[in-house]
């Protein structure tokens, strides 16, 4: 038996005609999400690695949840490390909704379609997820055309990344990692901006800078995130001189302290019970010591 002889499995027309029935059945049953352009800002071109990313830009465009019973992956875990959720999403956008919306408006993106290392955001379970891979031939070549990518995303795991994207349920995210709390001297009253880049020089010769997210005059205090230094590796502020690249305040940093997320932290509290301890109480320690 052949195929229907009225299509010609090919033809303009008709890839049109089945493209926009995609997406007038995603605009139906599917939910408005926001994709975030993952912009690099300092590559290392030999592991292909950028600790730096920016996310500066958001658009909001229809996409189906193919994962329609749920997320999908593991789920929630605990290990010995604490609580880790694992969970996967898979998503798919219309090609020419795609391009429309995003790929003809960001001249930061170049490529012409959906990247690997981007971000989505889910609004409805408040959650971002990171784009693991790209199907660009799913569905398979129906009327010889593909009119739609679907992607793989798993939960994005924030590691210092600035986000500025003019959302603030977005830019938030920054306050939901590790954090350092200044101490200041006493001043006059010259203070922070929330928002700009503060800046350290240490007796090595490291400069290390943060962001700063909030300052408070009444306890001389500023907290700052994404911080890092010039050598590749782990600094911290230290007692010293402290100034802001846009205010142009100067102010000496007396102590640093640390916090992560109050909201987040999955390690502030084990059920009262001291997660280092060996004694009978302990149902993670070991019976042959007890």
């Amino acid at each position: 038996m052949a195929v229907n002889p009225y299509f010609t499995q090919g033809f303009q027309g008709e890839q049109d005609l089945y493209e926009d029935l995609l997406i007038e059945s995603i605009k139906m049953y599917g939910q408005d999400l926001y994709y975030l352009p993952r912009e690099i800002v300092n590559e290392d071109m030999i592991l292909g690695d950028d600790v730096l990313s920016k996310f500066g830009s958001a658009y909001a465009v229809e996409m189906y949840v193919n994962s329609f019973d749920g997320f999908e992956g593991e789920g929630d875990m605990f290990s010995k490390f604490g609580m880790e959720i694992r969970d996967q999403v898979e998503l798919q956008v219309a090609r020419s909704r795609w391009r429309t919306v995003i790929g003809s408006v960001d001249n930061k993106i170049n490529s012409n379609r959906p990247r690997e290392g981007d971000l989505i955001f889910v609004p409805f379970s408040k959650s971002l997820f990171e784009i693991t891979h790209v199907d660009h031939e799913k569905p398979f070549y129906q009327i010889n055309n593909v009119p739609g990518y679907t992607m793989k995303c798993e939960l994005f795991e924030y590691s210092g990344e600035e986000f500025d994207t003019g959302i603030v349920e977005l830019d938030n995210v920054e306050d939901e990692g590790f954090m350092a709390v200044l101490q200041l001297n006493d001043t006059d009253g010259s203070a922070f901006i929330v928002g700009e880049t503060v800046v350290q020089t240490m007796s090595s010769g490291i400069i290390i800078s943060g962001e700063v997210r909030s300052y408070v005059d009444s306890t001389n205090t500023v907290s700052i995130s994404r911080m890092g230094g010039d050598s590749g590796g782990w600094n911290e502020f230290a007692s010293g001189t402290l100034t802001g690249d846009s205010s142009g305040t100067i102010r000496t940093v007396l102590t640093m302290s640390e916090q992560l997320n109050q909201v987040n932290a999955q390690n502030s509290d084990f059920g009262g019970i001291d997660f280092l301890s060996f004694d009978s109480d302990n149902p993670f320690g070991d019976p042959r010591n007890n």
